[in-house]
């Protein structure tokens, strides 16, 4: 949820009704939004995400960075979040913490995951197989 307030108004000009200002912030995110309570809006639409790849194979020392986004709002805005990434077999691939880079350590498959610190853990994580 996010509030309204003076300095959306004055940003529009200030010739907008709080609740002018509040519908024209609904349509700004093209769907999925509703008013909950006067100068008070939510995305209403599921919580979506976005991995890629979904799936990588690499070699023995060669490295990738997946990329990873929440989206709200029926998908039609970006969510910011800062994520941590991790492997579920750290002897097969090194994942930096921060940054998602992957590194392959020996041969053989790990999942990569990302969590962000806002809103939670991805549900899918990126397949990797060293080779």
């Amino acid at each position: 949820m996010a509030s309204i307030n003076s300095e959306l108004v004055s940003a529009t000009g200030g010739s907008m009704s709080f609740r002018s200002a509040v519908f024209a912030v609904c349509a700004a995110l093209v769907s999925g939004c509703s008013v909950v309570a006067p100068g008070v809006f939510a995305c209403t639409d599921d919580l979506t995400y976005r991995m890629s790849p979904t799936a990588q194979t690499i070699a023995v020392g060669e490295s990738f960075t997946p990329q990873a986004e929440f989206r709200g709002c029926g998908g039609s805005k970006h969510l910011d979040d800062e994520f941590s990434w991790s492997s579920s077999d750290t002897l097969v691939v090194r994942v930096e913490a921060l940054t998602g880079r992957v590194t392959g350590r020996a041969a053989g498959s790990a999942i990569v995951e990302a969590r962000g610190s806002r809103y939670g853990r991805l549900p899918l994580g990126v397949s990797v197989t060293v080779r």
